[in-house]
């Protein structure tokens, strides 16, 4: 902060906005810095995301004791699997990376019967989600709606699509956020059930 005459003066917010912009362009003009500095950038995003994946903050807690509707409206309740782990994926038909992965966790999750998959709609009303089911040709069966993202909420995620893992007692073990691949779908799958083939 300058100051004039033995006091202080208070630039504006507009003027230390523009400040900033400044020294940021001066220094990416320099060819020494960007490289420093994009390098700083990647790795601190790489180590954000690994952080994320390996330690997953959101990885506790239960699997709620609430009851969701099927596209039909019957109510399931989420903690009823017969004593099976349990897998819910929240996606929405907007997120690109969910229809992406839909498909492949519909056909493993139906050569399994291990393991209950679920598929928790967020805040989508039930029209929408059957309009894209049809469009897509993927059954409805193991769809629910979520309208409230009751479940988003419950577990503090801030991203779709989430994949939780629960034990067969019921205990979150592990949550993905983001695309997943169907090698690691299948690897989380096989280590909630020891039975697996």
């Amino acid at each position: 902060m300058p100051w004039r005459s033995g006091r202080a003066v208070s630039r504006p917010p507009a003027a230390r906005s523009a400040s900033a912009l400044a020294a940021l362009a001066m220094l990416l003009r320099r060819p020494g810095v960007l490289r420093p500095l994009a390098f700083a950038v990647f790795a601190g995003g790489l180590a954000y995301t690994a952080a994320g994946q390996v330690f997953p903050v959101e990885a506790r807690g239960q699997l709620p004791q609430i009851a969701l509707p099927t596209l039909d409206g019957a109510p399931v309740p989420l903690a009823d699997a017969g004593g099976r782990p349990v897998v819910v994926n929240l996606w929405a038909t907007w997120c690109p990376p969910c229809r992406r992965e839909m498909p492949m966790m519909m056909d493993l999750a139906s050569n399994r019967d291990d393991v209950v998959v679920r598929f928790a709609n967020q805040g989508e009303p039930r029209a929408t989600v059957l309009r894209y089911l049809d469009s897509q040709d993927l059954g409805g069966e193991r769809v629910l709606l979520d309208p409230e993202q009751r479940l988003m909420e419950t577990f503090g995620l801030l991203g779709l699509p989430s994949t939780l893992f629960f034990d067969a007692d019921g205990r979150l073990v592990a949550v993905h956020t983001g695309e997943i691949s169907r090698a690691a779908l299948a690897n989380r799958m096989n280590d909630l059930s020891p039975e697996a083939p």
